[in-house]
């Protein structure tokens, strides 16, 4: 069943002493050739260079727009979208500032006027659309 063990060629199959393998150069040398003594001087590479292309750079555009103060009702003023002079359709939508009123007036027990900042524009901010192409312009907030 097990593989039959010779005594004899255990003892000779061991591997070198370390001394031994010292001892032996593990890798044959090559032969060196004689090296020219240096002068100093190192040629420079040839440099190549690439064609240069010319691009013209482009200005830059300015566009210089006067920004016309926004308030609560509509205003005459050129719309940067389609520079047309017109008069802005308005919209008003709540803010921050209408949930904090409401939110107030709940909490102090006016549960029936917390509706109430909803319903003035006063308390809401007002946006400012262009009336003929529709285009937003700003807003005023209160």
């Amino acid at each position: 069943m097990y593989p039959q063990i010779n005594e004899k060629a255990g003892l000779n199959d061991a591997p070198p002493t370390y001394d031994e393998t010292i001892r032996q150069q593990p890798y044959p040398t090559a032969p060196t050739a004689p090296i020219a003594p240096s002068t100093g001087y190192i040629p420079p590479l040839p440099i190549q260079t690439q064609p240069q292309l010319h691009q013209q750079q482009q200005q830059p555009i300015i566009l210089v727009q006067t920004l016309h103060p926004l308030g609560p009702r509509p205003c005459t003023l050129v719309c940067p979208s389609c520079h047309q002079q017109q008069k802005t359709k308005v919209r008003t939508e709540p803010s921050l500032k209408t949930h904090l009123i409401a939110a107030i007036l709940c909490f102090f027990g006016s549960c029936c006027c917390a509706c109430l900042p909803y319903c003035i524009d006063t308390c809401k901010n007002t946006n400012h659309y262009c009336s003929n192409c529709n285009a937003y312009i700003g807003m005023y907030k209160k």
